[in-house]
């Protein structure tokens, strides 16, 4: 899905310039989440930088880098498309319990047909953040919900 510029505009504007500069600077000393934070910021409108920005942070096992390298090579943002790569960098970040990733491998397995392989990766995404799961959840499972009332319905 791509953002509109006014849409990009008010996220880039959210961000106050002084984190910014903090993780410019903490970028440029090599560190890892700082490199992804910022990643994540250029990721609006810079492709290239931000795909430099997620290779620095991955080559410190970062898993929301992986995580991002799977888009940029998925959808060929700042680098060419590679679905091998794509689904390398897929693999290790949710090897590393990085929520979005889980929940990603359990949508390819869906779609796969391997329902009881996606539910393990939706529960994995929920135990370590992704919100979106439940709702994967309840689709493969009809009536699930009235077994964990303390869950969003």
């Amino acid at each position: 899905m791509e953002l509109d510029e006014q849409t990009k505009k008010l996220i880039r504007d959210s961000y106050p310039k002084e984190q910014i500069e903090k993780w410019e600077k903490e970028a440029d000393l090599g560190i890892a989440e700082s490199q992804f934070q910022l990643g994540k910021y250029y990721y609006l409108d810079d492709d290239k930088k931000a795909f430099e920005l997620f290779s620095k942070a991955a080559e410190k096992s970062h898993p929301g880098a992986f995580y991002y390298l799977f888009n940029c090579y998925g959808n060929g943002r700042g680098v060419l498309q590679d679905n091998d790569k794509a689904m390398d960098y897929l693999s290790r970040s949710a090897a590393m319990e990085y929520g979005d990733a889980e929940y990603m491998m359990g949508m390819l397995h869906v779609s796969i047909g391997q329902n009881m392989t996606a539910l393990d990766f939706f529960s994995r995404a929920m135990q370590h953040g992704n919100t979106d799961a439940w709702e994967e959840v309840k689709k493969l499972v009809p009536g699930i919900e009235k077994n964990f009332p303390d869950l969003p319905q």
